[in-house]
């Protein structure tokens, strides 16, 4: 609405442009006193509406990039999905600070960042590869991942956790994961 009475609850929300961040965002009242501000996460703000008229202040700054790991360059093509996946949750990289951006990934860590990235659900029951301990960091994952469907193993019984997992495995599990149909084929030989 373009009008609110003294006491409504009013919602505003912040959207800085790509590459910026809200600094600071004031409510000024008629007499230049600062409202207090509920902040309700995503940019949005609430305030109660005083006697009068207010303003608005809203001031944003460059993004300041900085680095989730010491081996992740802010420059790196790759940044910000690192950025994300830390945040997220669904890595926490290596010793030492350290991402390891150019080592390879095994099976277990590529399900495992595929399971954190759905919400770590717990699993029906725990999976039967007799390479699998119960106890390992990716028990939960493997589980989770045989159960929608998104693994079966590598044969004889086996996930292979240790193994590196290849280019077409690592696409082939979150393909399965989101559960689309392409409407082409690869246009690779």
């Amino acid at each position: 609405t373009k009008n609110a009475r003294q006491g409504d609850r009013v919602t505003l929300t912040a959207k800085a442009d790509p590459g910026h961040v809200l600094e600071t965002l004031t409510v000024l009242d008629s007499k230049g006193k600062a409202l207090s501000l509920t902040d309700k996460g995503g940019g949005m703000f609430t305030f109660t509406m005083p006697n009068g008229q207010v303003e608005v202040k809203a001031v944003f700054a460059a993004e300041v990039k900085t680095a989730p790991f010491r081996d992740v360059p802010v420059d790196a093509y790759y940044y910000d999905a690192v950025k994300w996946a830390a945040e997220k949750g669904i890595t926490t990289g290596q010793a030492n600070g350290l991402f390891g951006s150019d080592r390879s990934c095994t099976r277990a860590q590529i399900i495992t960042f595929l399971w954190r990235a759905a919400g770590s659900p717990e699993p029906k029951s725990m999976s039967s590869f007799s390479d699998v301990s119960a106890d390992s960091y990716y028990a939960k994952a493997v589980a989770w991942a045989v159960e929608n469907g998104i693994t079966t193993g590598t044969g004889d019984g086996k996930f292979s956790p240790d193994a590196t997992c290849t280019r077409a495995q690592s696409v082939t599990f979150p393909f399965r994961a989101i559960g689309k149909l392409v409407d082409s084929k690869a246009e690779f030989s």
